[in-house]
Formats: C-alpha cells, structure tokens, sequence
C-alpha cells in the first residue's frame, strides 16, 4: 500500500516538472510581430525589441508579447544575445513607445537617418551608450523626469535641441549643451562664448573638437582634467584659462586652434602631452603663468 502511494506521488511529481518544461519551451524566444523582431530575456520575464523587418517607416512598439511586458529597445542587462534594438533602420521616421519600457539600450537607434520626432515615456530610466547617435534628422528631444543614466556618446553626430524635465535633477541643459552632474554629455553646433557650470569635473576626449564658431570657454576650478583633442579645431578660439584645478591635459587638446594667441596656466599639470607649437616646452620651462604668440605662429613666449 505505501509502494503504491509512493508510486503515485512519484508520478505527480513527474508530471508537474514535466508540464513546466513544457510550458517554458513553448515560449518564444524570438517572435516577430509586424515589422518588429523580439528577444526574450534570460530570465524569461519580459521582451526586448531586437530587431526589425524590411524598410518601415512608422512603428507602434506593443506594450506587451505573448502576454510578458516589452521592457527595453536594444541591448541592456539580462539579453545575452546583444539584440540590436532598431539600429540603422535608416527608413524610420516616427515612433510611438509605451509605457512599459524602461530602458533604451545600447546604439537602440543608431543610424536612424531619417528618423524626425521621438517622445521618450516618462517610464524610461535608461538610454545607453551611442543610443541616438546619427539621428541626423532628429531636431528635438526631452529628457523625461525619471532618467538617471545618459551614456556616452548618446547623442553623438546629431544637431539637435535638447530639453530636460524640470522634475529631473540628474541632468541640465546650459547653453544648448547637455550636462549630468559631473559630465558634458552633448554639445551641438555651438557659437560664441561658453561658460561650463561649476561641479563638472573632466571635459571629456574630443569634447568639443571641431567647434569652429566657439570663440571662448570659461572653465570653473571643479574641472580636474581635459581630455586628448578636448578643443582641437576650434579654429575661432582665441583665448584659453587652464584654472589650478586642472592635473591632467591630454595629448594635441589645442591642435589646429589657428586663432588661439593666449594661453594661461594657473596651476601645475601634472600630465600633459603635445598642446600646440612649443607651448608643451615653454610650460615645462616656464610653469604657471600666460604664454602668447602670433596668430598662426609656433613660438610661444611667457608673459
């Protein structure tokens, strides 16, 4: 009698483990529905926009597939299979995104050329690295009021009018430039004078290379160093102040600034590579203080 009640509890036991296995590979992990392609989590909670199908030029993401929630666009933690999101889609001109969706992953809509408007839901806490980047279309976009993480590189060979929420206070736009706490995240087309508000703390490489109409930058004492090609080509840039604070300048930051006569330290660097002309040798030479030279010239003298 207990051989047979065992027996029975064994078989129930087989059949339920059996009926789970089944039921987690009837899942699909790879649905398509419309023109959009999905991915479903390692965890088998939720979908991801992975991918696309032919030249679509509108796209309604669902809130949901096969009854699990669309969290993401792209590449975030917890798809081991790096979906693309809606890279190079370069048909794409509008998007409607729901609510359900928290983060925009890595490069989710890189090279979307043609892509005009974009609302980012107010459920969204993520946009990763290189996430908009060549949107050359893209005129306008608004950081909503719940985004804590702006990766590198985001809005990155883009011209494009940035707003932030004011209800968000990880991140601000001052003089079209886009800066988190401590970071520029985005700078545009820019002319003029710029001022960087105190607190940031490194001016990034290439930060704002190529800047052709920025004609001077006031740099506050939070800023601790400047990356490689941080101002090279900024050809109207006449004027530079490195504040005290600054340890650290990398390699050719000042190349190809043609109108730049006036540079002045007022600290030690302590790490610097090749600046402009001799300047690099002058400093070594002279230390703190204003060097200058003629327009377009090489030889630079302290003050």
């Amino acid at each position: 009698m207990k051989k047979n009640r065992l027996f029975e509890i064994t078989v129930i036991i087989a059949v339920i483990v059996f009926s789970f296995i089944a039921c987690r590979n009837d899942l699909d992990w790879d649905p398509t529905q419309g023109s959009l392609k999905f991915r479903l989590n390692d965890k088998e909670t939720a979908y991801t926009v992975a991918g696309f199908v032919g030249s679509p030029t509108s796209i309604e993401i669902p809130s949901s597939v096969n009854g699990l929630p669309v969290i993401a666009i792209g590449d975030i933690n917890g798809f081991s299979a790096h979906p693309q999101g809606l890279r190079n889609c370069s048909s794409l001109i509008s998007i409607k995104i729901p609510n359900s969706i928290t983060s925009i992953g890595f490069a989710a809509f890189a090279g979307c050329s043609s892509l005009t408007s974009i609302t980012i839901p107010n459920s969204v806490t993520y946009i990763g690295d290189d996430a908009f980047s060549g949107c050359s279309s893209l005129t306008s976009i608004t950081i909503p009021s719940r985004v804590t993480y702006i990766g590198d590189g985001a809005f990155a060979d883009c011209t494009i009018n940035i707003t932030v929420d004011p209800s968000n206070t990880n991140f601000k736009v001052q003089d079209r430039i886009l800066y988190s706490a401590t970071a520029i995240l985005y700078i545009p087309n820019i002319s003029g004078a710029v001022t960087i508000p105190y607190g940031i703390t490194s001016i990034g490489d290439s930060a704002f290379y190529g800047q052709v109409g920025l004609s001077s930058i006031t740099i506050p004492n939070s800023v601790t160093s400047i990356g490689g090609w941080a101002f090279s080509a900024c050809i109207s840039l006449s004027s530079i102040t490195i504040p005290n604070s600054v340890t650290s300048i990398g390699d050719a930051a000042l190349w190809g600034c043609e109108a730049l006569t006036s540079v002045t330290f007022e600290g030690l660097i302590i790490e610097h590579d090749y600046l402009l002309g001799d300047l690099s040798e002058k400093y070594i030479a002279g230390g703190i203080g204003t060097y200058t030279r003629e327009a377009g010239g090489h030889v630079w003298t302290k003050q």
